[in-house]
């Protein structure tokens, strides 16, 4: 066995173009495999610890606890950690900026102190001493100090004589509400939290902490933490049975329990919500991921090593003509693949390590204030095992099958190598039209290909995943664009300005003001109306729309109006707006289309982009300027729309449950506004116009400036300015790491292919030497010999996108299906551009790997060419 270890060792060393070729696409695959665990662990322990910062650690709630069951939750084996919280009492607010009426006084147990964030101070420890949220401090005219003694009116708190003592927001329409005073008592100040995840957003007071016992009578708010993050609901309800909780039925069917909440974010990131679609839909893509670079590997190492046993067959049938059996011929291509996965996967973990540690910095860098924590690089064992089983596996596999099938082969037949070209009786035959388009050129070329079907077929599919790979990951970042873009859209101007005034001579003086600033680059001005119309019927919407939102507008019955916003630009770019959608006339246009997030009936949250109105249905359309004299409504018809889906520049029709919005021409506008001034001057009041400017700028701090002088200069009734571009550049740079990330992938499996492409073609040509001398011999010119390498990279490349599409499309439609179940998408996204670049890439690569293998061929002599035995 080590006289064949040392000539596989010499071999690999005598082919070490294509040893290097094999172990580069190992560390390319293994880095690959290895980057998308890394990543996905990182990213995963990020969004976990970003939930559990803002929404607390804890699994579900269960309110109104008796004290005497609490010992139910703090015995049980499956609960971890049990955090409580009472409500003691309400009391009288002594701030005079009452955001919120009432303070709250309540006792928690210490695991519940350790989840705030202490500013300064301590925890109190009896029932005398009080824990108080900075921020309630901050609105006082005189902060309390550490120490201070602060006395406090305590009572109750009332909605119609019934006494309320939990934390439900105020709210007339259940009753009128009262606060009586029962007791004044005085604590000393200990500390104060800036900080604590577990409150409510909705409660109607200040939360001020003190501590003292639990009786069995009391009732308590108990925040469950679990043991083990698998089946949480279903523990949670078995806990809420103990309990002797109240059962209800859902619209849905399903049964929940009273005084029972969920920390409904954790559980989606653990994936144990009950509407967990986001998570499902990341796990399905990233499933696609894994299986199309997974296959990619297969492909290039099965690939390498059936090369590497094709161009040593001659010499397995010497070693087995002297002896050697076809177990050891096997172990020969084992221990082959043994010294490649030595060398290659090590440096394939490392490459992969490095690699995500400079993407991670790089997201950090851009877009590091879009995310609630830094990004960290972080090593899940499983993560990192997984990809090194994956590859061993993978090269043993690959070097077991083709070693498997040359152990077998007879070593006369290996010897000669007459095995692979099968012919039979019957001429192998082309079409006529490959011999009058190409020539006799093509006409080898085509029958070339057909005669020697095993070694054509490595290259076909390597093309083919590639083609595969390069059209399915542009796809994904399609979709990934347009994910990004429906809920974070990137607004092409910069800044924002919003005029009031009653004339409208100043409204435009001002606005001209500001469009001719040097700084600005580009800009529009509107003038903006929100009004109501006539109620639209259940045919006048849009089929799409109609079928995201057929429950909203049904239930939308109850006011009798829709709304509108009515937009006038001035002339010019009206004229221009015309021009870009091709109007060649004045007419009202309606921009139909909106971008909106909603519920579906699974409570999944989803984006619908696309139109609102089926036009053909509504043949006219009355605005009414004010729907509160409901026995004299004045308003002016619109009649022959003119549809778009193009959004002028600036304008957003991102609205919410059909606001559509409706360009009118100035004739139009004035019209409806003269209707308006009639209207305001008999009511004896004057609301005026609101005009929006839209501007993009060269010199944003210049602009800053202008802004200040124009408010400074009072011209106008109020100037209101936003400065968009920070915003606007966190999200650019959060659509530029999305790009980072998924080109940094189509990069490296477009080198992984190229990888595969190159080791087998340029392997196969070496062995087809003789061949092409032999052709030469009988008189094929230099030029006829780069006309069959020309025809056979075309017949590749053609073969191999006729199958490549197909599957491509079969991808795309997984990933559409995954990413609409969180987003309305109108068709599937392909990526055309994707698809023309790879068929030219593939050709070129295929084209330049086979000049570049056959350089020296042309330069040959014939008749060594053709007496030489071996590559």
């Amino acid at each position: 066995m080590n006289i064949l270890n040392r000539l596989t060792v010499k071999h690999l060393k005598m082919n070490k173009r294509r040893t290097i070729v094999t172990i580069i696409g190992v560390i390319l695959s293994c880095a690959l495999m290895m980057g998308v665990g890394l990543l996905f662990s990182s990213v995963y322990d990020n969004i976990l610890h970003s939930t559990m910062k803002y929404n607390g650690s804890h699994h579900a709630i269960i309110r109104n606890v008796k004290g005497d069951q609490y010992h139910l939750l703090d015995q049980n084996v499956n609960v971890k950690q049990v955090l409580y919280e009472q409500i003691l009492s309400y009391a009288s607010v002594e701030t005079d900026v009452e955001v919120l009426p009432y303070v709250i006084l309540k006792n928690a147990n210490d695991a519940y102190y350790k989840q705030m964030t202490l500013e300064r101070g301590r925890y109190p420890v009896t029932d005398t001493e009080i824990l108080l949220p900075s921020y309630y401090n901050y609105l006082l005219d005189t902060p309390y100090r550490l120490n201070d003694t602060i006395t406090i009116q305590l009572g109750e708190r009332r909605i119609d004589n019934q006494v309320i003592m939990d934390e439900q927001p105020v709210d007339n329409e259940k009753g009128t509400e009262s606060f009586r005073k029962t007791e004044t008592k005085t604590y000393q100040v200990v500390g104060f939290y800036e900080n604590n995840n577990l409150l409510k957003y909705d409660s109607p007071g200040y939360s001020f902490y003190t501590k003292t016992g639990v009786t069995k009578q009391d009732h308590i708010s108990a925040y469950l933490t679990f043991h083990s993050n698998q089946k949480i609901i279903s523990k949670t309800e078995k806990i809420a049975r103990e309990l002797k909780k109240e059962t209800f039925r859902d619209d849905d069917g399903s049964t929940y329990y009273a005084d029972l909440e969920y920390n409904t974010s954790l559980l989606n990131v653990l994936g144990q919500g009950r509407h967990g679609n986001y998570n499902s839909m990341m796990v399905q893509v990233i499933v696609i991921m894994l299986t199309l670079v997974s296959i990619a590997c297969i492909i290039v190492i099965y690939n390498s090593f059936n090369i590497s046993v094709m161009e040593r067959k001659k010499q397995f049938g010497l070693f087995s003509s002297i002896g050697a059996t076809a177990k050891q011929l096997r172990y020969t291509v084992f221990y082959e693949a043994l010294l490649i996965s030595v060398i290659a996967i090590p440096i394939g973990i490392l490459s992969g390590y490095i690699g995500i540690d400079i993407v991670i910095r790089i997201i950090n860098h851009l877009a590091g204030n879009m995310m609630d924590l830094q990004l960290r690089l972080v090593v899940i064992p499983i993560f990192v095992l997984i990809p090194i089983i994956f590859m061993v596996i993978v090269i043993f596999v690959s070097a077991y099958l083709p070693a498997a099938r040359a152990s077998k082969v007879t070593p006369i037949a290996a010897i000669r190598q007459n095995d692979d070209i099968k012919l039979k009786g019957k001429k192998v035959k082309t079409n006529r039209l490959v011999h009058k388009f190409f020539g006799i050129e093509g006409d080898i070329a085509l029958k070339n290909i057909k005669r020697n079907k095993k070694k054509y077929r490595i290259t076909v599919v390597s093309l083919f995943i590639s083609i595969v790979l390069f059209i399915s990951f542009s796809g994904i970042l399609n979709y990934g664009l347009y994910g990004s873009d429906t809920v974070a859209p990137v607004t092409k101007y910069d800044a924002v300005v919003n005029l009031h005034d009653r004339s409208t001579k100043s409204l435009i003086d001002v606005s001209d003001t500001i469009r001719r600033d040097p700084s600005v680059k580009q800009s529009s001005m509107y003038f903006t109306q929100y009004s109501e119309t006539q109620k639209l019927t259940n045919g006048q919407y849009h089929q799409q729309y109609r079928k995201v939102f057929a429950k909203a507008i049904e239930s939308n019955t109850e006011y009798p109006y829709d709304s509108v916003t009515l937009v006038k630009m001035k002339e010019t770019d009206y004229q221009a707006y015309q021009k870009a959608i091709g109007l060649t006339e004045e007419r009202p246009i309606i921009i139909n289309t909106t971008t909106t997030t909603y519920f579906d009936q699974e409570q999944n949250r989803k984006t619908y982009k696309g139109p609102v109105l089926d036009l053909a249905n509504l043949s006219s359309w009355t605005i009414y300027y004010d729907t509160t004299r409901e026995d004299d409504l004045k308003g002016i018809t619109l009649e022959n729309f003119y549809e778009t889906d193009q959004v002028p520049f600036g304008l957003e029709v991102n609205t919410t449950e059909g606001n559509i919005v409706v360009v009118l021409p100035e004739r139009i506008y004035n019209e409806y506004m003269d209707l308006s001034q009639q209207l305001q001057t008999n009511g004896g009041y004057h609301i005026g116009q609101v005009a929006v400017v839209y501007v993009s700028l060269n010199d944003t701090k210049k602009f800053d400036q202008t802004m200040e002088k124009l408010k400074d200069a009072n011209r106008l009734s109020s100037l209101n300015y936003y400065n968009v571009v920070e915003e606007q550049k966190m999200v650019r740079n959060m659509i530029l790491v999305i790009k980072i990330l998924l080109y940094g992938f189509i990069a490296l499996v477009t080198l992984i292919g190229v990888t595969s492409v190159f080791n087998t073609i340029s392997t196969s040509l070496a062995l087809r030497k003789k061949e092409f001398a032999m052709l030469r011999s009988v008189g094929l010119t230099p030029m006829g010999f780069k006309k069959i390498l020309w025809f056979e990279s075309l017949f590749f490349v053609g073969k191999a996108f006729i199958y490549s599409l197909p599957v491509s499309l079969v991808v795309l439609y997984l990933v559409h299906n995954a990413m609409g179940s969180t987003m309305s998408i109108p068709h599937l996204l392909i990526p055309w551009g994707a698809v023309m670049v790879a068929i030219l890439f593939a050709f070129g690569i295929v084209l330049l790997t086979t000049i570049y293998s056959t350089r020296k061929m042309r330069h040959e002599n014939i008749l060594e060419a053709i007496r030489e035995e071996n590559i």
